[in-house]
């Protein structure tokens, strides 16, 4: 994720949409509930969350994982995922 792309995704983003992408990457053996919870800690804005969920993905190290959440995101908040392609988000 270059940093123009973080910085649409943290600041466009939802709160649903990250407890939803959190659930279809756990459903995908991608996240653990631990590394949900981690994520969703109550003290943790929604633009901290964001960022703490690219940077477990980006950690996990694998240009599959990463199109995962891009996956999810096209279908979760399609609008979105149109203004990060719009700044050189993957388009797969």
């Amino acid at each position: 994720w270059a940093d123009m792309q973080r910085g649409d995704f943290v600041d466009g983003v939802t709160a649903p949409v990250i407890k939803d992408l959190l659930s279809d990457l756990i459903a995908d053996g991608v996240l653990t509930k631990r590394e949900r919870d981690s994520v969703l800690e109550e003290r943790r804005a929604r633009a901290e969350q964001a960022d703490c969920l690219i940077d477990m993905v980006r950690r996990k190290g694998d240009t599959a994982t990463s199109q995962k959440l891009i996956d999810h995101l096209k279908t979760r908040d399609p609008k979105l995922h149109s203004v990060l392609l719009s700044h050189g988000l993957d388009k797969h």
